[in-house]
């Protein structure tokens, strides 16, 4: 599909194939598709950019390893607090967790979920209740 749709040289369409599979590139190769826009992420998640996604056909499981922004996961908190009142950690978890990106670890989830009730607690959207172990909205 590239080498059709594309003026791309045949070592970057390799190099593109390998990201897309999850097999490792060179430092050079790397280096040379970050520099066209073709990849994005951190090693070992390298992964196609958006626009390669869109010739390749592969949109979805693009959107499944880039996962969602965290606006979004902002907007999922606030509603599961809109709807139920009050939310423990382990309850936003199960939430959130499902909307991040599949090549994070579990840790690197609880991490991210922790970072993102952080910065809302900061900005006054919600409020812990140390007592009851509880989130909920400002």
């Amino acid at each position: 599909m590239l080498i059709r749709n594309s003026k791309l040289p045949f070592e970057d369409v390799l190099a593109l194939d390998r990201v897309q599979k999850g097999v490792p590139i060179s430092d050079a190769a790397l280096r040379r598709l970050r520099r066209k826009g073709l990849v994005e992420g951190r090693r070992p998640h390298v992964r196609v950019a958006a626009s390669i996604a869109e010739i390749t056909g592969t949109r979805a499981s693009y959107v499944e390893s880039r996962g969602k922004s965290e606006e979004y996961c902002q907007a999922l908190v606030t509603d599961y607090l809109r709807k139920h009142g009050t939310a423990s950690r382990l309850e936003l978890n199960e939430t959130v967790f499902p909307s991040l990106s599949s090549e994070l670890t579990d840790s690197q989830k609880y991490d991210k979920v922790g970072n993102i009730l952080a910065k809302m607690r900061r900005l006054g959207t919600i409020v812990f209740d140390k007592r009851k172990s509880v989130w909920t909205l400002a």
